[in-house]
């Protein structure tokens, strides 16, 4: 059994470095495409070389790297984040988005286990407090998601992808605090009290909230949970904020066990009887291992303690299940191609083989 579960993490490790390397690199259509698009003098998009579906892949490898150090493809793991971010770097640094700075968490992760690359490092990584200082955000003071749209949109996303970093950078004063109240803010405006789920996300027009996308997205819940989990690990227990932040993990770690299929998944919708999707499965399971793994929930949580521990079991054995392989998560929903359009596209991709590997690394 055991070299079972090494075999298919060493197959999620490889099949990681290879996503994070090549997976921006645009494929025949999206080269036809942006010809197109230069043809009738349309602007194209550069290429995003640590994107948050390559950011994903990135938290994996560092989390194998961090619990495996003696497994023979930690190097590799650590060589392929090392080409990951040098490329970038060499490529102009570019942090377009909030998306972007789930790699930066990963590169200060990085940077804490390995001290020799703080050197190496710092300047790439104090990029991203820069960015973030500067970001568009709504009135209340929350980053919007695309800062070249013209509406102040505001996603479920930005909670993994920003609040984790904002925690880490010790050099940025009241990043902590800021973290914090990007998580309260968004729970306070997309929250549902009948499912005790959250919408995808809001829109803050002069003070009116607008709440868009479904109630219960699998990956609204997944990247929700990813920022308030790694906040907590991140945060000093005696901060002011530390109970409600822990208040909001138990909040949803009740809500979302109440969803689990009797496969041991979550569907891509949590409240409707639909596919399964392996990718916001293996977010929530993960984030909930790294809160056990950490300490942050004990059995002194009593039902809390008891819910996440058996919904992170039945995630991790129903997942082994759709692992191939070639290291590839099958039954994954595709790209979100904005709020409440979700194509029902399955396969597999970097937000189900990322987060599978970081569940599965952290694992014991």
């Amino acid at each position: 059994m055991k070299a079972v579960f090494m075999n298919k993490l060493d197959a999620l490790v490889l099949r990681s470095c290879d996503m994070l390397i090549d997976y921006s690199k645009p494929d025949m259509i999206r080269k036809l495409k942006n010809v197109a698009k230069r043809l009738l003098g349309r602007s194209v998009a550069g290429r995003n070389y640590i994107s948050w579906p390559t950011g994903l892949c990135a938290l994996g490898l560092i989390e194998f790297i961090k619990n495996h150090p003696e497994d023979e493809n930690a190097q590799k793991a650590e060589e392929a984040l090392l080409s990951y971010y040098d490329r970038w770097i060499e490529k102009g640094s570019k942090i377009g988005r909030v998306e972007d700075v789930l790699a930066g968490y990963v590169l200060l992760e990085l940077m804490e286990y390995r001290k020799e690359y703080s050197d190496r490092y710092s300047d790439a990584a104090e990029g991203f407090t820069d960015f973030l200082k500067n970001a568009r955000t709504d009135k209340n003071g929350t980053y919007v998601y695309n800062p070249l749209q013209e509406e102040d949109l505001v996603l479920a996303d930005m909670l993994g992808m920003v609040c984790p970093y904002l925690c880490a950078a010790k050099g940025y004063e009241g990043s902590t605090d800021k973290a914090v109240e990007q998580i309260k803010t968004f729970i306070d405006n997309a929250y549902d009290v009948k499912s005790g789920l959250l919408y995808h996300g809001y829109i803050n027009s002069d003070g009116l909230i607008g709440k868009t996308g479904i109630i219960g997205w699998g990956r609204t819940m997944g990247w929700t949970l990813l920022g308030v989990s790694l906040t907590l690990t991140l945060m000093d227990r005696r901060h002011p904020c530390y109970d409600i932040v822990k208040e909001y993990l138990a909040r949803f770690i009740l809500s979302t066990a109440r969803f689990i299929r009797d496969d041991g998944l979550f569907s891509w919708q949590l409240t409707k009887e639909g596919p399964e999707d392996t990718s916001g499965s293996a977010m929530i399971a993960y984030s909930l291992q790294k809160a056990l793994s950490e300490g942050m929930i004990t059995p002194a949580d009593d039902h809390i303690y008891d819910c996440a521990r058996e919904i992170v079991q039945k995630v991790r054995d129903a997942l082994s299940e759709h692992i191939t392989g070639d290291g590839e998560v099958t039954e994954a929903l595709a790209e979100c191609q904005g709020p409440g359009i979700h194509p029902q596209i399955y396969g597999s991709y970097p937000w189900s083989v990322g987060p599978t590997l970081a569940l599965l690394s952290i694992s014991r």
